[in-house]
């Protein structure tokens, strides 16, 4: 069925945040007043993501689907710096300037330390909270699964990774290879990124870190793209 829904936020703009349904790899984005329509099913997990939010993520339930509407509130992830003092550290403002004339001390960190484990990687904080919940008794990880909690905590690790690769293709390629090769307007570049990211082949063409493969991809997907937004 499609659902129909609104971002809400007391501070910031709702325009253009992106609705991901992982389940079924579809994705659209908000309008001006925050509304947005996206097919989804009972177990469907949506994905809100914007810069100026907090990632945030709702796993659609039987009572969603019933009243075929759903209100979801975003929390503002921005901070802004009252101010930012520089002259002690003598700068110039010319970056090239000075990074030649700093010195900077040796890193102490637990490699550098030569401590146990240093070298293991640490667990994301979803990764921990998930390890934790599988630990507990038996009992309580029977109840878990039951009311989904374990379940919401691995889509919360696989939405990370999947954040991570899209990372990974925005910054692989600078903005005007977008502009000029693919026919991307610049503030279009951040969606059409999203856009890419359902495709099922996404993950395994990020993860071969080809970058022929992945702007081989990129290529076929911006012809969609651009029909899609009557861009060309």
């Amino acid at each position: 069925m499609e659902l129909k829904g609104k971002v809400e936020s007391n501070t910031t703009d709702v325009s253009d945040i992106h609705v991901i349904n992982t389940r079924k790899n579809q994705a659209t984005i908000t309008n001006q007043y925050g509304y947005f329509r996206i097919k989804a099913s009972v177990n469907d997990t949506l994905w809100f993501s914007a810069i100026q939010f907090d990632k945030s993520f709702l796993v659609v339930d039987d009572k969603i689907i019933e009243s075929e509407s759903v209100t979801v509130a975003l929390e503002e992830s921005l901070t802004e710096l009252d101010e930012v003092v520089v002259t002690p550290y003598n700068l110039s403002g010319n970056l090239h300037m000075d990074i030649q004339s700093m010195k900077f001390k040796p890193t102490v960190s637990s490699t550098s330390l030569r401590l146990p484990n240093a070298e293991v990687k640490p667990l994301s904080l979803n990764e921990r909270k998930l390890f934790l919940a599988m630990q507990e008794q038996l009992l309580h990880r029977l109840i878990d699964e039951i009311t989904g909690h374990n379940k919401k905590l691995r889509n919360s690790v696989s939405l990370d990774k999947l954040e991570k690769e899209i990372q990974t293709i925005r910054n692989s390629y600078p903005d005007s290879l977008y502009k000029e090769r693919l026919k991307i307007p610049s503030e279009k570049i951040d969606d059409f990124i999203y856009y890419c990211a359902v495709d099922t082949i996404f993950n395994s063409t990020v993860q071969s870190r080809d970058k022929l493969k992945i702007w081989s991809f990129l290529e076929r997907k911006s012809l969609a793209y651009r029909k899609n937004n009557y861009l060309d």
